[in-house]
């Protein structure tokens, strides 16, 4: 366990006291518990502190839990982020890098990578993104992988219609693939159905096809491209069954050939869900 940099305080002197918790999951017992000294008042904490943890069968299916806490001498220590290594993957190789804090949740189950921008030679620059994370082995038991290429290539296209989210970059560990996309502030028509029960005509009449997100100046950005089929021309067809139950058109269900009439039925669905909120 090497440092931290920019903890966020949690000390009425703006400062915090952290130390790492380490501990094989799942573990009821805390059996495996193991964690650093305490480093007290300061943000960027160096612990530069090694652990060894005795691995028995099965143990390769576990994961590493590392959280940082704040010791608190009078009152309950608090948590301050979490992330989390697959043993499998530590068997193959050390470790090393910079990576994010995550709540609890999301601690237990995976981690982000994060630059250093002292070694790439970036100048620090905030930008906000959005993350989407698939599990290699999901995508493999779903039989899905040559969908997530094609998500990504549809991303990666260009030029490309400023109405598509915008695809930054991508990167992958041992058992995750990572799509670093636009982050679009408005949220999906779900949550302003959810939100308004239904749209008034004016606005349902602006809003195009399903995985439609709005960006915080209500302007539509659509994501999700896994289902797409790439190379349809004017006038070819195809039979791949592919969909969304609820959107899916009569040609695709009786294994007809269709074209891109079958956009405009799903497109015709939605409306109807903005329209009468059902």
């Amino acid at each position: 366990v090497g440092e931290a940099r920019n903890l966020i305080p949690m000390d009425p002197n703006g400062l915090s006291d952290p130390y790492v918790k380490l501990k094989l999951i799942p573990d009821p017992k805390n059996l495996s518990k193991q964690k650093t000294r305490t480093v007290k008042a300061t943000l960027n904490p160096v612990w530069n502190e090694a652990f060894i943890f005795s691995l028995r069968p099965g143990d390769a299916e576990r994961r590493l839990s590392i959280e940082v806490w704040d010791w608190d001498r009078t009152s309950r220590n608090d948590f301050m982020g979490a992330m989390s290594f697959g043993v499998a993957e530590l068997l193959k190789g050390q470790v090393d890098g910079w990576f994010k804090l995550l709540n609890q949740e999301e601690g237990e189950f995976y981690n982000v990578p994060v630059a250093d921008t002292d070694d790439c030679g970036l100048r620090p620059k905030f930008e906000l993104f959005a993350i989407k994370i698939l599990k290699k082995d999901v995508v493999a038991q779903d039989d899905d992988v040559a969908g997530v290429l094609v998500e990504r290539r549809v991303l990666a296209m260009g030029p490309r219609p400023h109405f598509l989210t915008h695809l930054h970059s991508t990167f992958q560990t041992s058992d995750r693939l990572y799509f670093v996309m636009e982050y679009v502030t408005g949220g999906d028509l779900m949550f302003h159905i959810q939100q308004l029960g239904k749209f008034r005509e004016p606005h349902a009449a602006d809003l195009k096809l399903d995985n439609v997100l709005l960006d915080a100046q209500g302007h539509v950005k659509i994501t999700d491209f896994g289902m797409c089929k790439e190379n349809i021309y004017p006038g070819d067809t195809t039979r791949t069954f592919c969909g969304t139950p609820d959107y899916i058109a009569p040609e695709i269900i009786a294994y007809q050939p269709y074209g891109k009439s079958v956009d405009w039925w799903s497109f015709g669905v939605l409306l109807y869900e903005m329209l009468a909120g059902q």
